[in-house]
């Protein structure tokens, strides 16, 4: 390998491809490849060889990132990211930075000005050409969606999804988000079963009816590269459709493709029936600032990290107590009301839900202390659903 890249464009790379590294630094998924190739040359003379950056943790997700490079000689190297991260960090962006190869081959050289290092090449790397292989860099898409539409989506579902222990009670689709597609729509569903979440966005690139869950790991390193690419169309491959099955989805990108691994077991159907409201509930809209503005307060009393909601005539009352202190708010709400209804709620599940919305108000449907309490962004298609918390302090001061 001899080949010279742009300081900046290789330190992002790494940055977007190291949510795809395994976390277990004995794995062979947590280092990391380079592949230098040389590209033919456009009509107008540009060169196109680049240098393209892969991690894979295994089965969960794996990224391909494509940066451009001057290329002298192709090759291929297996390093550990920190390292080279290391050398990076701090060095100016808009220079350079070279690599090549010791004369045994069994060192990566890096060379910036007087900088030089070597870093060692894991020996039993995967050939590049086998590695390639698996990467579909002009399979035809499944469907095409927005870039802006999977930010969205995974913005108002991703935190609704378990993580560690409550990630394997009932199986891995507690810590998935199931999307699905149908002309012009794209839904996103997911719950870890204190919480759930769902969202459905318009986008006139999408035709096609497609199902798959991707857990939610692998849906973390896809925001990362969402983040740097809002305005790019977004080609899906490989999506199952909604009877069928798939090992991985693929997202590509201009410059980057990203795989994940889709669900071995399919996403359960009666998720999607949590979010209907029964009858018999009532509503209470709230301004969502203030509400999220209240709720900062509060946490900084809640010992327990939940909160009471009290519902009487047009006034909402925030309360919760902690640390041998008290705290409660009155909230003005749209509708009047009969009688007066107590909801326990955790402060951590409210504070996400009213987070991911954009609208001026939040409407609340609420019926008894035993029901789950449904959360809506204004007139947008934004559900959420909250379980109950019980709250002994509450009823200490009934009883008091």
């Amino acid at each position: 390998m001899l080949a010279t890249v742009k300081i900046g464009d290789l330190r992002e790379a790494i940055i977007q491809a190291s949510h795809t590294l395994d976390t277990k630094t004995s794995s062979m998924g947590s280092w990391l490849y380079l592949f230098a190739r040389q590209g033919k040359p456009s009509p107008a003379g540009e060169d196109k060889s680049a240098l393209y950056v892969y991690t894979s943790n295994l089965g969960l997700a794996r990224t391909m990132l494509k940066i451009p490079a001057t290329v002298q000689k192709e090759g291929e190297v297996l390093i550990p990211p920190k390292l080279i991260q290391s050398i990076l960090f701090g060095l100016p962006a808009e220079e350079n930075i070279d690599f090549g190869m010791s004369p045994s081959g069994a060192k990566l050289q890096v060379k910036y000005g007087s900088l030089k290092s070597e870093i060692g090449i894991h020996a039993d790397s995967q050939k590049a050409v086998e590695v390639l292989k698996t990467v579909p860099f002009n399979a035809q898409p499944s469907f095409t969606v927005s870039a802006a539409t999977l930010v969205s989506l995974l913005n108002h579902t991703l935190f609704c999804t378990a993580s560690g222990a409550a990630a394997v009670a009932e199986g891995v689709w507690l810590s998935s988000v199931h999307l699905q597609t149908r002309d012009g729509f794209v839904l996103a569903e997911a719950t870890d079963k204190v919480i759930g979440g769902r969202a459905e966005i318009p986008d006139g690139l999408v035709v096609g009816d497609y199902s798959f869950g991707i857990h939610r790991d692998a849906l973390i390193a896809l925001k990362a590269v969402l983040s740097k690419r809002e305005t790019e169309e977004v080609s899906v491959i490989n999506a199952p459709s909604v009877q069928g099955s798939s090992g991985e989805v693929l997202f590509r990108f201009s410059d980057v493709i990203l795989g994940a691994g889709q669900l071995s077991q399919a996403y359960p159907k009666a998720v999607a029936n949590i979010f209907r409201v029964p009858e018999g509930f009532a509503t209470a809209t709230i301004n969502r600032e203030v509400l999220l503005g209240c709720l900062g307060r509060l946490s900084a009393f809640a010992e327990k990290s939940s909160f009471s909601l009290t519902f009487a005539t047009d006034k909402a009352t925030a309360a919760t107590r902690g640390f041998n202190s008290i705290i409660q708010e009155q909230l003005a709400k749209d509708e009047k009301s009969e009688g007066s209804v107590t909801l326990g709620l955790g402060i951590a599940n409210v504070t996400n839900v009213i987070s991911a919305m954009c609208s001026e108000k939040v409407v609340l449907r609420y019926k008894t202390s035993n029901d789950h309490i449904f959360a809506q962004e204004g007139d947008a298609e934004f559900k959420y659903v909250l379980s109950p918390v019980a709250l002994a302090w509450v009823k200490e001061k009934k009883a008091a």
